[in-house]
């Protein structure tokens, strides 16, 4: 049985509507210029978001981010300055994926 898969959620400040696309742009600009710090990032190629909010990792092999990547993401997510203000990343397990 497949485990359930941990998704990255993006919301704004209030933690209920999604991050807006200047807020992703924001996120991958800090992930490219935190490389050097974070040798994981190293291997991230993008962070997508679709509409709901839920961001897609993708490392330059094109297979999904790891949990270590992940962590480094949201940690540097706590401190990008966006012109659209703060938001949040946190750890979702989503239900929806076959268990």
């Amino acid at each position: 049985a497949a485990q359930a898969a941990t998704v990255l959620k993006c919301t704004a400040a209030n933690g209920t509507t999604p991050c807006t696309r200047t807020q992703v742009f924001y996120l991958n600009k800090n992930m490219v210029s935190a490389r050097d710090a974070h040798q994981e990032l190293a291997m991230v190629r993008y962070i997508s978001m679709d509409p709901n909010g839920t961001l897609k990792c993708i490392q330059t092999n094109g297979t999904a981010c790891t949990d270590d990547q992940l962590a480094d993401i949201i940690a540097i997510a706590e401190r990008v300055q966006s012109a659209d203000g703060p938001f949040f990343i946190r750890k979702e397990v989503d239900s929806t994926s076959p268990k």
